[in-house]
């Protein structure tokens, strides 16, 4: 404090000896202006300094590599060409809005183990530093966090409080919702307000927020339009997003769960509505091959192998086994039971040669 004071007093005091009282005035005000301007430097370097040790929300943290997103979306993400597609382009004209209209909203929709958590992952991973971690990502879960129907009310409020809260510590803040489905109805009208076309809420910026919601409703919906286009003999990569977003409005808005008659969907706040295909059996063996590598198999990794592993889930419908029941969600404990069981195989084998 005593060299900021410093500062100003004497580059004033210097002026005044070399000036007239009009000029003395002039450079009282000069004075004032460079105490501000280096308590403004040294206010930066710590800012800066502290950003080293601890996440900030700066591009250094905040960093939206949307090319590393794309590619690994296309590398790791299986049987779904409507999420690639549709995730990446609707980020990429989020970030590049000049003047925003209102934060970003997605819906993911589909049966369990088709990747919606695992999407979700890699968009966090690459739009933060620290993906998951970082502060600036905030998780609900419906079944952990709206667990009792009766306490729809206090739920409401208390997500209005923590939207709200963490929503100021960032502009670029990302909520994600997983288990709509078990959260109470009406809950999500709470925090309706953050996505409307507003520039502000109680002096806070929502506009460049990104909301996504995980649910399984309107799965069975999803799976039984996939299920047509295949007995038609179209491959599934023709389907289109228009093709399926007017049917899981309609199941969502319908369906018991967090977006039943939901002000979000009635009022247009959702900006898009994105399927999760169901896996087919193919797909299940490319998870399966991820799975081992990722586990550093040394055996070979080959359509037998992946077979043998495949077949150890449980397929729909029962007379075609097309889809897998689980999608890739059991894929990495069907694979370590296969592992342990080929090494114990092979330590009985050399026990019994010793």
């Amino acid at each position: 404090m005593q060299v900021e004071k410093w500062t100003g007093t004497s580059l004033a005091s210097l002026l005044l000896l070399q000036s007239s009282i009009c000029v003395g005035q002039f450079a009282a005000v000069i004075g004032t202006v460079a105490t501000a301007g280096y308590l403004g430097s040294v206010y930066y370097q710590l800012t800066s300094f502290s950003c080293y040790f601890y996440e900030c929300c700066s591009n250094e943290y905040v960093r939206n590599d949307l090319a590393g997103l794309k590619m690994e979306l296309k590398q790791r993400v299986y049987g779904q060409h409507l999420v690639v597609n549709t995730v990446v382009n609707a980020l990429g004209a989020h970030f590049s809005a000049i003047d925003k209209k209102k934060p970003l909203v997605l819906s993911f929709h589909g049966w369990t183990g088709g990747g919606k958590n695992y999407v979700t992952s890699f968009i966090a991973r690459h739009l933060y530093k620290k993906g998951l971690q970082s502060r600036y990502v905030h998780q609900f879960s419906g079944s952990l966090h709206f667990p009792e129907p009766e306490k729809g009310r206090l739920y409401t409020e208390q997500l209005q409080i923590w939207v709200r809260g963490n929503a100021s510590l960032c502009r670029q803040s990302l909520f994600i919702f997983d288990e709509v489905e078990l959260m109470p109805p009406g809950v999500l009208n709470g925090i309706k307000t953050f996505m409307e076309f507003r520039e502000d809420v109680d002096h806070v910026d929502f506009r460049d927020c990104i909301f996504i919601f995980l649910s399984n409703t309107a799965g069975s919906e999803i799976t039984r339009r996939t299920f047509e286009v295949w007995k038609q003999g179209i491959p599934r990569e023709h389907i289109s997003l228009h093709d399926m977003e007017k049917a899981i409005v309609e199941s969502v808005f319908n369906e018991k769960g967090g977006l039943q008659y939901s002000h979000l969907i009635s009022r247009s706040l959702i900006d898009h509505f994105i399927p999760f295909l169901p896996l087919e059996r193919d797909h299940v063996k490319l998870c399966i091959r991820d799975e081992l590598l990722h586990r550093g198999w040394s055996g070979r990794i080959d359509q037998t192998v992946l077979n043998e592993i495949a077949e150890r889930l449980s397929y729909f419908p029962k007379d075609v086994g097309l889809y897998s029941s689980t999608g890739c969600k059991h894929v990495w404990q069907k694979v370590g039971l296969y592992m342990e069981e080929r090494t114990d195989s092979s330590l009985s084998h050399d026990h019994f040669e010793f």
